[in-house]
């Protein structure tokens, strides 16, 4: 378990495509804004759905502003690789990097 910044996780992403982004807010956060190809899983139910987590190499853990994100990387630790991105979707937009919304 480890925090990397935003930039480094946008060159993760870009170089391996066997990482997973998942965003740890909530389902109505992630809706109104999300990074593309990310999954949402929201922190409270991450232990009961870690299921969707199988088979990736790498997971890469964001929320608003890495808080959420940390906490639910303490809980993947044992079971995953699982890095968190320090600064969430908030530095993520601040750098100028793409968010979407659900239609």
């Amino acid at each position: 378990m480890g925090e990397i910044t935003v930039k480094n996780a946008v060159e993760m992403l870009e170089s391996d495509t066997s990482i997973l982004l998942v965003d740890v807010r909530s389902r109505d956060e992630f809706a109104a804004e999300h990074i593309p190809n990310s999954i949402n899983i929201p922190l409270d139910e991450i232990e009961q759905r870690h299921d969707l987590l199988k088979g990736y190499s790498q997971i890469l853990l964001l929320c608003r502003s890495g808080a959420r994100s940390s906490a639910a990387c303490i809980l993947l630790k044992d079971f995953f690789t699982v890095t968190n991105i320090r600064g969430g979707i908030q530095e993520w937009k601040e750098l100028g990097y793409q968010v979407e919304k659900d239609k």
